[in-house]
Protein backbone atom coordinates (compact mmCIF):
# COMPACT_ATOMS: atom_id res chain seq x y z
CA UNK A 1 0.00 0.00 0.00
CA UNK A 2 2.67 2.65 0.99
CA UNK A 3 5.25 1.22 -1.81
CA UNK A 4 2.32 2.38 -4.38
CA UNK A 5 1.65 5.75 -3.37
CA UNK A 6 -0.72 5.35 -0.66
CA UNK A 7 1.69 6.58 2.17
CA UNK A 8 -0.83 9.70 2.37
CA UNK A 9 -3.99 6.95 2.49
CA UNK A 10 -3.61 5.20 5.49
CA UNK A 11 -5.21 8.04 7.57
CA UNK A 12 -7.76 9.76 5.34
CA UNK A 13 -11.37 8.84 5.89
CA UNK A 14 -13.50 7.27 3.24
CA UNK A 15 -16.90 8.96 2.68
CA UNK A 16 -18.41 6.79 6.29
CA UNK A 17 -15.89 8.75 7.89
CA UNK A 18 -13.89 5.75 8.49
CA UNK A 19 -10.01 5.26 8.00
CA UNK A 20 -8.53 2.29 7.06
CA UNK A 21 -7.37 1.36 10.95
CA UNK A 22 -10.95 2.00 12.05
CA UNK A 23 -12.37 -0.56 9.46
CA UNK A 24 -9.54 -2.99 10.02
CA UNK A 25 -10.63 -2.80 14.47
CA UNK A 26 -14.42 -3.17 13.60
CA UNK A 27 -13.94 -6.41 11.43
CA UNK A 28 -11.78 -7.60 14.03
CA UNK A 29 -14.68 -6.95 17.00
CA UNK A 30 -17.67 -8.36 14.11
CA UNK A 31 -15.71 -11.47 13.86
CA UNK A 32 -16.65 -12.06 17.70
CA UNK A 33 -20.13 -11.43 16.87
CA UNK A 34 -20.11 -14.26 14.09
CA UNK A 35 -18.36 -17.19 14.76
CA UNK A 36 -18.56 -18.12 10.71
CA UNK A 37 -16.37 -15.52 9.83
CA UNK A 38 -12.96 -16.26 9.70
CA UNK A 39 -11.11 -12.95 9.31
CA UNK A 40 -10.41 -12.34 13.27
CA UNK A 41 -6.46 -13.12 12.63
CA UNK A 42 -5.82 -11.53 9.51
CA UNK A 43 -7.77 -8.26 10.87
CA UNK A 44 -5.62 -7.58 13.76
CA UNK A 45 -2.43 -8.90 12.24
CA UNK A 46 -4.11 -5.33 9.53
CA UNK A 47 -4.30 -3.09 12.73
CA UNK A 48 -0.86 -4.25 13.66
CA UNK A 49 0.45 -3.60 10.88
CA UNK A 50 -1.10 -0.09 10.19
CA UNK A 51 -0.64 1.15 13.35
CA UNK A 52 3.33 0.85 12.71
CA UNK A 53 3.24 2.73 9.19
CA UNK A 54 1.62 5.87 10.43
CA UNK A 55 -1.99 4.99 11.04
CA UNK A 56 -1.60 6.67 14.58
CA UNK A 57 1.17 8.83 14.12
CA UNK A 58 1.12 12.84 14.58
CA UNK A 59 2.75 15.53 12.66
CA UNK A 60 5.42 15.51 14.88
CA UNK A 61 6.22 11.87 13.96
CA UNK A 62 5.34 10.46 17.32
CA UNK A 63 2.05 8.37 17.74
CA UNK A 64 -0.72 10.61 18.74
CA UNK A 65 -3.12 10.06 21.93
CA UNK A 66 -5.52 11.89 19.90
CA UNK A 67 -5.45 9.51 17.30
CA UNK A 68 -5.13 6.64 19.11
CA UNK A 69 -8.08 7.61 21.39
CA UNK A 70 -10.47 8.25 18.06
CA UNK A 71 -9.06 5.29 16.45
CA UNK A 72 -8.59 2.31 19.30
CA UNK A 73 -10.29 3.07 22.19
CA UNK A 74 -14.19 2.75 20.74
CA UNK A 75 -12.60 -1.00 20.05
CA UNK A 76 -11.91 -2.17 23.86
CA UNK A 77 -10.61 -6.15 22.22
CA UNK A 78 -8.51 -4.69 19.53
CA UNK A 79 -6.85 -2.28 22.04
CA UNK A 80 -6.35 -4.94 24.44
CA UNK A 81 -4.95 -6.95 21.80
CA UNK A 82 -2.50 -4.22 20.48
CA UNK A 83 -1.47 -3.44 23.89
CA UNK A 84 -0.34 -6.93 24.38
CA UNK A 85 1.24 -7.20 21.04
CA UNK A 86 3.19 -3.49 21.58
CA UNK A 87 4.35 -4.92 25.28
CA UNK A 88 5.78 -8.07 23.91
CA UNK A 89 7.20 -6.94 21.21
CA UNK A 90 9.24 -4.74 23.57
CA UNK A 91 9.94 -7.37 26.42
CA UNK A 92 11.42 -9.30 22.71
CA UNK A 93 14.13 -6.19 22.16
CA UNK A 94 14.65 -6.24 25.60
CA UNK A 95 15.45 -10.05 26.44
CA UNK A 96 17.67 -9.91 22.75
CA UNK A 97 19.47 -6.62 24.04
CA UNK A 98 20.13 -8.78 27.23
CA UNK A 99 21.85 -11.59 25.20
CA UNK A 100 23.60 -9.80 22.49
CA UNK A 101 24.54 -6.82 24.59
CA UNK A 102 27.00 -8.17 27.69
CA UNK A 103 28.49 -5.01 28.36
CA UNK A 104 25.40 -4.04 29.70
CA UNK A 105 25.51 -6.58 32.29
CA UNK A 106 29.01 -8.03 32.03
CA UNK A 107 31.41 -4.95 31.46
CA UNK A 108 33.44 -4.79 28.92
CA UNK A 109 36.54 -6.78 30.44
CA UNK A 110 34.58 -9.96 30.20
CA UNK A 111 33.20 -9.32 26.32
CA UNK A 112 33.80 -12.01 23.66
CA UNK A 113 35.70 -11.57 19.96
CA UNK A 114 31.74 -12.00 18.59
CA UNK A 115 30.70 -9.40 21.41
CA UNK A 116 33.27 -6.51 20.40
CA UNK A 117 32.89 -7.12 16.69
CA UNK A 118 28.88 -6.51 16.74
CA UNK A 119 29.31 -4.07 19.32
CA UNK A 120 32.53 -2.13 18.64
CA UNK A 121 33.16 1.32 18.05
CA UNK A 122 33.81 0.88 14.20
CA UNK A 123 30.72 -1.49 13.74
CA UNK A 124 28.08 0.48 14.33
CA UNK A 125 26.18 -2.12 15.65
CA UNK A 126 25.61 -3.45 12.14
CA UNK A 127 25.87 -7.30 13.15
CA UNK A 128 23.57 -6.69 15.69
CA UNK A 129 20.73 -5.12 13.72
CA UNK A 130 21.50 -7.82 11.13
CA UNK A 131 20.80 -10.36 13.92
CA UNK A 132 17.42 -8.71 15.12
CA UNK A 133 16.28 -8.27 11.76
CA UNK A 134 16.80 -12.43 11.18
CA UNK A 135 15.10 -13.47 14.55
CA UNK A 136 12.18 -10.47 14.22
CA UNK A 137 13.31 -8.19 16.78
CA UNK A 138 12.12 -4.26 16.95
CA UNK A 139 14.80 -1.84 16.89
CA UNK A 140 15.12 1.60 16.21
CA UNK A 141 11.39 3.78 14.87
CA UNK A 142 9.86 0.99 14.98
CA UNK A 143 10.73 0.24 18.66
CA UNK A 144 9.97 3.48 19.48
CA UNK A 145 6.44 3.38 18.08
CA UNK A 146 5.71 0.10 19.81
CA UNK A 147 6.68 1.43 23.30
CA UNK A 148 4.70 4.54 22.77
CA UNK A 149 1.65 2.44 21.70
CA UNK A 150 2.24 0.17 24.72
CA UNK A 151 2.53 3.63 26.98
CA UNK A 152 -0.98 5.15 25.07
CA UNK A 153 -2.93 1.92 25.52
CA UNK A 154 -1.99 1.19 29.13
Amino acid sequence: MRECGAKDDIQRADESGLTPLRWACRGYELSFSSPRRAGAPASLTTCQWLALRGALRGLDGHLSAALVEVSLLPHPRVAAELRRWAQGRVAANAVFQALVNPTATLGTSSVSALGKLALGPTSGGHLRRIVADFSGVPYGRLLRDLRELAGLLA
